[in-house]
């Protein structure tokens, strides 16, 4: 049993200029060309395509309810902060119109990432309890198969108690009375003695 379903996301508008914050001062803000694929973030510095490869980007995975506008007190207008597992990236809209829009797209892509990554996460585990559990079938049955092997080698080798089968069992006795009781017809003996013949009156 697997689960064959993976959410995907068509995104209308993916090419936007971007201002970046650098990382080594927070005052230097540079233009970048942006480009939202589905797990992908890429930041050029220019629109050939053909540079994009090499070019960096900021991952989009792991990253549900982590995109969000920059607190008031970073100073950051129309503002976008992404939180990856190892970094955080500031990027500005030209407008809040812009800014708004960015948030719902990477907040989508986000949102499909991680469900995707739970879908992934369940077939694992479903393939893993199939396995096990497909492997203490044939355990048991390999067993099983092992000792009726033993029992028949026993039977044919005349080393051990052969297993009575229901024609050859004995049969129970119809008279449970222990003690017999006498012939009811005896046969006579062969010598019998000769009775004594009546005296007549004198």
């Amino acid at each position: 049993l697997t689960l064959a379903l993976t959410l995907t996301l068509t995104l209308t508008l993916t090419l936007r200029f971007l201002l970046k914050r650098s990382r080594t001062d927070p005052n230097v803000w540079r233009r970048r060309w942006c480009i939202l694929t589905e797990d992908k973030l890429w930041y050029l510095r220019s629109r050939d395509a053909r540079r994009r490869r090499r070019s960096p980007y900021v991952p989009l995975v792991h990253m549900r309810h982590k995109v969000r506008e920059p607190q008031s007190s970073h100073g950051i207008p129309h503002g976008i902060e992404l939180h990856t597992t190892s970094d955080t990236f500031f990027f500005r809209a030209y407008t809040r119109e812009e800014q708004v829009k960015w948030l719902q797209w990477l907040a989508k892509v986000t949102d499909v990432n991680t469900t995707n990554e739970y879908i992934a996460l369940a077939e694992y585990m479903i393939s893993d309890e199939a396995l096990a559990r497909q492997r203490r079938l044939e355990a048991v049955f390999d067993d099983a198969l092992s000792d009726k092997a033993y029992h028949c080698l026993e039977d044919l080798s005349g080393r051990g108690p052969a297993v009575l089968s229901p024609s050859s069992s004995p049969r129970p006795n119809p008279n449970p009375n222990p003690n017999p009781s006498p012939n009811p017809n005896p046969s006579p003996s062969p010598n019998p003695s000769p009775s004594p013949s009546p005296k007549s009156d004198a």
